[in-house]
């Protein structure tokens, strides 16, 4: 049986609406989205990509988003971050670099307009 967000999300991809489609990361964006500054927001954006880079690497890459956006303490919410929504984020792959990793600056512009869709 599909949740809701699911059985909307496959009604979003069949008729094109993006409005009412909905996004893996959409918690962590109701969590983000409650920024009072644009400089408050690319700390609150910094500090999620060094909460995620377990390893203190350069980039991300999908494991590391997946087990990172997995281990996240949101109130009662899991969040199930696929290959399919790190490709739709990355704009399959372009916003990568060579070894599909995502650094930080690209990390902000991907975060940024996923809250732009939010």
């Amino acid at each position: 049986a599909a949740t809701k967000e699911e059985a909307k999300a496959d009604e979003a991809r069949m008729t094109g609406t993006k409005a009412e489609m909905f996004h893996a990361l959409d918690p962590l964006m109701s969590v983000l989205a409650m920024f009072t500054s644009e400089n408050e927001l690319r700390v609150r954006i910094s500090e999620l990509f060094q909460l995620l880079n377990k390893d203190e690497k350069e980039a991300l890459s999908y494991e590391d988003l997946r087990h990172g956006f997995s281990m996240l303490h949101l109130p009662d919410i899991t969040l199930d971050f696929t290959y399919e929504d790190f490709m739709r984020m990355t704009k399959h792959g372009a916003m990568c670099d060579e070894q599909q990793r995502l650094g930080v600056r690209e990390f902000e512009r991907i975060i940024v307009r996923e809250l732009r869709d939010f």
